[in-house]
């Protein structure tokens, strides 16, 4: 797919997962200051402040090979990443969602990223397709785990909540569905795409997908 169209939906994906993360952190307690000293401040306002995503990535670097422990990692990472997007550079983007992951496996913005973009840069000629596709199996179902788990809270309405919800759970029962065609698993495909179209009528990519998992047994039916 072209780039034009991953950065589309990045921009979605963080809209959405935003929107998500803010739900999720509302009624969490107070914590203490994070910072080990007042240096440590200054370098994270310094890369919130900067306009320039490559400095931004810069001044990121630095601050991650000064404080390895840093309490607010997750944090320094977003803000990587979305510079990343600025950049244009996938597989950047790709590379820290996953870093992102390794801080907090249950960040739902780069589990969200992660499965959404790998139907869009799919390679079946790749090395690491196996693990590839079993990776992305795993970010849809993980995902699909937090959004279970998720509760509404008080300030969002019924509709807005199930809307946003379903926006998240189409796409990631969409790469569900679009691994299991790549492994031939005809039924958990449909099964998955069945799923994302319930949540997510209007989309085309699924549909087609859907198409193409659907043939196998029409030919089986048709006696081809």
């Amino acid at each position: 797919m072209k780039k034009a169209n991953v950065l589309s939906t990045l921009m979605m994906i963080t809209v959405l997962c935003g929107w998500v993360g803010a739900m999720a952190a509302q009624g969490q307690a107070p914590q203490a200051s994070p910072w080990k000293d007042r240096a440590e401040y200054d370098n994270y306002n310094a890369i919130i402040q900067a306009k320039d995503a490559n400095q931004q990535v810069d001044l990121v670097d630095k601050y991650l090979a000064a404080y390895p422990q840093s309490k607010v990692l997750a944090n320094v990472y977003e803000i990587k990443l979305q510079a990343y997007q600025k950049l244009n550079n996938i597989p950047k983007v790709q590379e820290t969602a996953t870093k992102l992951l390794e801080v907090n496996p249950k960040h739902i913005l780069a589990l969200f990223l992660l499965s959404t973009i790998f139907p869009q840069t799919y390679n079946a000629q790749d090395p690491a397709v196996e693990q590839k596709l079993t990776a992305a199996a795993d970010y849809s179902k993980r995902g699909l785990e937090l959004l279970a788990a998720l509760t509404k809270p008080a300030n969002v309405s019924d509709e807005d909540f199930k809307k946003q919800k379903d926006q998240l759970e189409a796409a990631f029962h969409q790469t569900a569905g679009f691994v299991a065609l790549q492994k031939k698993d005809y039924p958990l495909a449909q099964q998955e795409l069945h799923q994302s179209l319930e949540r997510n009528p209007n989309d085309a990519a699924g549909f087609y997908q859907l198409g193409l998992a659907s043939l196998p047994a029409k030919k089986y039916d048709d006696g081809i």
